[in-house]
């Protein structure tokens, strides 16, 4: 889990930056939708071409993949289109848990879009992006 704490001026603005950072993942989730779809064609050609040769009685020699860990992080050499697939779903799946808990939160928020008293300062916690405490502080 990531934390990470923001500070706004008004309450406005930290409605602003949810629609900004809502905005910006439906871009990004495009993006990653078209990524997957080129990966499963990927993948169904990969295992049409294998059955194909299965059929013919010889074996593709494909590249092989290779695995190296270095502390924490995984390196994999010659990634299969299954693994580049499984990678995609993964991140489009975040992608779009984050999204749906930004626009329900939105949703609760909207009545602060109302405040608008002087000097009053906004801090935000977040988690994984998302915010999960708000404290207000009144001038």
């Amino acid at each position: 889990m990531v934390h990470d704490m923001k500070r706004f001026d008004s309450a406005e603005e930290f409605l602003r930056s949810i629609d900004q950072e809502i905005a910006d993942i439906r871009s990004r989730l495009g993006e990653y939708l078209r990524r997957v779809e080129e990966a499963k064609a990927k993948a169904e050609m990969l295992k049409k071409f294998e059955e194909v040769l299965g059929r013919l009685g010889a074996k593709p020699s494909m590249p092989q993949t290779q695995e190296l860990t270095l502390g924490e992080l995984k390196i994999i050499i010659n990634p299969t289109p299954n693994q580049e697939l499984e990678a995609l779903v993964n991140v489009v799946r975040d992608l779009q848990n984050r999204l749906n808990r930004l626009e329900r939160l939105k949703q609760h928020l909207e009545p602060l879009r109302e405040m608008a008293v002087t000097g009053m300062q906004i801090e935000v916690l977040y988690e994984d992006g998302v915010p999960v405490q708000v404290f207000l502080r009144l001038a």
